[in-house]
């Protein structure tokens, strides 16, 4: 079985100059493995960042009844 280079495909990952399939087709992997790899070591695909590390909150039905509710303007 050969190796793969993880240092080199993260690397073009990282860069962003090709997409996931063309680094994949390149490299002798998957594309889907590459997302995996990707995702559990949080690499950030072509500069962006990953999704570890924004800080969204996303209002569920949970969070939205601790919304402040609007004062009239009278």
């Amino acid at each position: 079985m050969n190796k793969l280079d993880w240092g080199a495909i993260e690397h073009e990952y990282r860069a962003g100059k090709l997409s996931i399939r063309a680094i994949a087709a390149k490299y002798g992997v998957s594309d889907t493995a590459i997302g995996k790899k990707a995702k559990k070591l949080g690499w950030a695909y072509g500069g962006l960042q990953s999704k570890k590390g924004l800080h969204s909150k996303v209002r569920t039905k949970q969070n939205a009844n601790h919304c402040e509710p609007k004062k009239n303007a009278n």
